[in-house]
């Protein structure tokens, strides 16, 4: 489960990340963001900046305010995964994340 959010939202609270770089299947530059100290995976983003990190859920101490507002790269999804009812869908990575920072924006949860 991956949340996205606004690079200019989020902060590090426990030092700098160790970061990594690769090229996509699509051929653009990806970064990944991970704890120096234990290796685990903290976010992704793009290299330039996107504007946005696709954050591990699971890094997250409160899940409680964080309620889905759709799913992605669903053409690889295993058939027991159940989508957001009503929710906005893209197959693989969306082109442009805004309709995902706007479906949040409007839940007012944060």
């Amino acid at each position: 489960v991956s949340v996205i959010v606004a690079e200019a939202a989020f902060r590090f609270t426990g030092g700098e990340p160790a970061r990594v770089e690769w090229l996509s299947d699509k051929g653009a530059t990806r970064c990944g963001l991970f704890c120096g100290a234990c290796g685990t995976r903290i976010a992704n983003g793009g290299a330039p900046s996107t504007g946005v990190y696709s954050l591990r859920g699971g890094t997250l101490d409160d899940t409680s305010w964080v309620l889905p507002v759709g799913d992605t790269y669903t053409r690889s999804a295993q058939p027991w995964v159940r989508f957001v009812e009503g929710g906005l869908r893209a197959e693989t990575a969306p082109a442009d994340y805004a309709p995902f920072i706007a479906a949040y924006r409007a839940q007012r949860r944060f």
